[in-house]
C-alpha cells in the first residue's frame, strides 16, 4: 500500500528535517541577537531574526496540511505519480522559500511560497476527484472561500 507512495513518505521525513533546520537557525538567530524569550520580535524585514522566525512560522502553518493531504491521498489510493510529484513540489517550494526569505529576496520568496501552496491544493483536488463526497464538499468550500476572499478584497 505504501510502496507506490515511497517518495511522498520520504518528502514527509525531509520536510521534518527541514523544519528542524529552520528551528535551529531561528534559535541561533535569537541567541545571537540576545533576544529575550517570550518578548515580541520587531516586525522588520531588514532583521534576520524576524525573517528566520517567519520562515519557521510559515512552514509550521502548512506542515499539518501536507501531512493530512498526504495521508488522505495514500489512504484514498490517489495516483502515486501525482501525489509524489505534488509532495516533491511542496518540498522544493519550502526550500526555495526558506532560502529566498533568509536572503530577503521578497518576490522570489513569494514565488517559492506559491509553489508549495499550489502543490498542496493540487494534491488534494486530484485525490478528491476519486472521492465523490470529498469532491462535492471541497467544491462547496472552494466556492465559499472565493466568496470570502472577494468580500475581504472589497474592504
Amino acid at each position: 500500500m505504501i510502496e507506490p507512495y515511497k517518495l511522498t513518505v520520504v518528502v514527509l521525513g525531509l520536510a521534518g528535517f527541514l523544519f528542524w533546520i529552520q528551528l535551529t537557525i531561528a534559535d541561533m538567530a535569537s541567541i545571537r541577537a540576545k533576544h529575550i524569550p517570550g518578548f515580541m520580535i520587531e516586525q522588520d524585514h531588514g532583521s534576520f531574526l524576524f525573517r528566520s522566525h517567519r520562515v519557521l512560522a510559515n512552514s509550521n502553518e502548512s506542515a499539518a496540511i501536507l501531512i493530512l493531504f498526504a495521508l488522505f491521498g495514500i489512504l484514498s489510493s490517489a495516483h502515486p505519480a501525482w501525489l509524489n510529484g505534488c509532495a516533491l513540489a511542496y518540498l522544493v517550494g519550502r526550500v526555495g522559500h526558506m532560502t529566498f526569505y533568509y536572503s530577503n529576496l521578497k518576490i522570489a520568496g513569494s514565488v517559492a511560497f506559491a509553489i508549495s501552496f499550489c502543490s498542496l491544493l493540487a494534491s488534494a483536488l486530484k485525490t478528491g476527484r476519486h472521492n465523490k463526497v470529498f469532491g462535492i464538499v471541497s467544491g462547496r468550500l472552494f466556492m465559499g472561500a472565493g466568496v470570502a476572499l472577494a468580500a475581504v478584497s472589497r474592504e
